[in-house]
């Protein structure tokens, strides 16, 4: 009798489970029915399509001493790309009004110098530069291949750079008042 019982509880689970999995797959089918599928949006920009003026402000160790005073007497485009791009820690890009209503421009100022006593090994210097058109390469989302691309096309440029003085490291953690 015990051995019946058992068969019998068996088979009633097994029955349970089958209707169970009957009634997910229902309303599964059920829902999908009442929500189709809507066609993907397409995303809208929300980068401005105009020419510019844009600003580029670059971030590099002042212990780059070599390439700060390049950079200084002779311009953005008489640089090696490839050696910008490596020493290159940090960047901003975006509209030159933008640039304007942000923290950085406060750090091209004389007065944000580092004292000489207070010289670290992570203090830097910022690098601005304005371009005349939206540089695809500069934004945030860009692949390290554009990365590199757009610092090639730097060498175009004949706009000079404007070097800051050294300034600690913190220049850069916030750039937006």
């Amino acid at each position: 009798m015990k051995n019946v019982l058992k068969k019998v509880f068996f088979v009633a689970k097994i029955g349970i489970t089958v209707a169970v999995a009957g009634f997910v797959a229902y309303f599964a089918q059920k829902k999908q029915q009442k929500s189709p599928i809507k066609p993907e949006q397409p995303i809208k920009s929300t980068k401005p399509t105009d020419p510019g003026p844009w600003t580029l402000v670059l971030v590099i160790n002042a212990g780059k001493t070599l390439l700060i005073n390049t950079l200084r007497k002779e311009g953005i485009h008489k640089m090696d790309p490839d050696e910008l791009y490596r020493s290159t820690q940090s960047l901003w890009f975006g509209e030159k009004s933008e640039f304007e209503t942000s923290d950085l421009t406060s750090w091209f100022d004389e007065s944000k110098k580092v004292a000489p006593e207070n010289e670290s090994e992570y203090d830097v210097v910022l690098v601005q530069l304005e371009l005349n058109y939206d540089e695809n390469g500069f934004h945030s989302d860009a692949t390290e291949l554009d990365r590199i691309d757009a610092f090639e096309e730097l060498k175009k440029n004949e706009n000079t750079a404007s070097v800051s003085v050294r300034l600690p490291n913190k220049a850069y953690e916030k750039t937006y008042k």
